[in-house]
């Protein structure tokens, strides 16, 4: 193999290694963000139904 064919495909690994690093960081964050947004949900919809049964109660 070619010296500098070596050195390219080394290169294009590299950046392939930190793209997928990247990409990784990216959909763990995401998935972070929707526990946490499923957390408010429920809290919400408890919320929602305590007001609701407290209408019912109240009218």
């Amino acid at each position: 193999v070619d010296p500098d064919q070596a050195h390219e495909v080394d290169q294009m690994v590299q950046s392939a290694r930190g793209d997928l690093r990247e990409d990784f960081f990216s959909i763990f964050r995401k998935y972070a963000e929707l526990n946490r947004a499923r957390a408010e949900l429920k809290v919400l919809e408890e919320n929602l139904a305590a007001r609701k049964q407290w209408l019912k109660e109240h009218e």
